[in-house]
């Protein structure tokens, strides 16, 4: 567990300086799924509201009435991947001691939750939800090479990003924040957003929607682009960086 934590507080820092499942509708990005053609290991889960992943993941999340934990990929790969728990989170890791880049393999995982509140993924990481994904608060934390393809309802989403993260974001909420040191980018136009505070430092960039309230804090070169001509718009910007409305 010591590995993991200690591994995501040092990806943060490096930026900061530098079951049944329920579909809940169409999404663009359904053409991402789990292909069940290749043979399915369901690994037990027990109850949890909070995951961390750590590992070359490729992950579909989805909501469902019991907890399920289902990975695909070359059995080398699977024996390698470790399911702890710790405390009411879920720690799915994947060990690369002793084997070549050239050698792994990406470990595909489904996985179905009954309620979420809190997912944090480290590494090498693309997330994709296959159908909306409800929820009631949520705080998801990218630290790495992470790609995300998310279509998302709920009340509160919290986005923490750090190191090269790539988000691409639809749905809806009702409050939105968002924190990016480093050079992430997150496109959310379709995130139909009432109110939303980012602060964003280093290089990143952010396009978002807010239908009533945007509080914006930008230090260096990053740039916020925003629809939804909120009512209420509180920006402080530091350095070269830019905060503009578009159509």
């Amino acid at each position: 567990m010591k590995r993991v934590y200690n591994y995501i507080i040092l990806v943060f820092a490096v930026s900061l300086l530098s079951g049944c499942v329920m579909d809940s509708g169409s999404s663009r990005f359904s053409h991402h799924s789990f292909d069940n053609s290749d043979k399915v290991e369901v690994r037990r889960t027990g109850d949890f509201t909070a995951v961390d992943l750590v590992g070359d993941f490729e992950i579909f999340l989805q909501n469902g009435d019991e907890n399920r934990l289902e990975l695909k990929g070359d059995k080398n790969m699977l024996d390698r991947v470790l399911i702890n728990h710790d405390d009411d989170r879920l720690v799915v890791e994947l060990l690369t001691d002793n084997i070549s880049r050239r050698s792994a393999s990406r470990v595909g995982i489904r996985l179905t939750v009954r309620e979420l509140k809190h997912l944090t993924a480290v590494s090498r990481i693309s997330l994709h939800t296959p159908s909306e994904f409800t929820f009631d608060s949520l705080v998801m934390n990218f630290a790495g090479a992470v790609n995300v393809n998310l279509d998302l309802s709920g009340k509160y989403l919290e986005l923490n990003f750090a190191g090269a993260t790539s988000a691409d974001i639809e749905g809806s909420v009702e409050r939105l924040k968002v924190n990016m040191p480093g050079a992430g980018k997150l496109n959310a136009y379709d995130l139909m957003a009432e109110k939303v505070e980012l602060v964003l430092a280093g290089a990143g960039s952010a396009n978002i929607f807010a239908s009533e309230e945007l509080k914006v804090e930008v230090a260096g070169a990053c740039v916020v682009n925003y629809k939804g001509n909120p009512r209420n718009l509180y920006s402080n910007v530091s350095g070269i960086g830019r905060v503009r409305a578009v159509d």
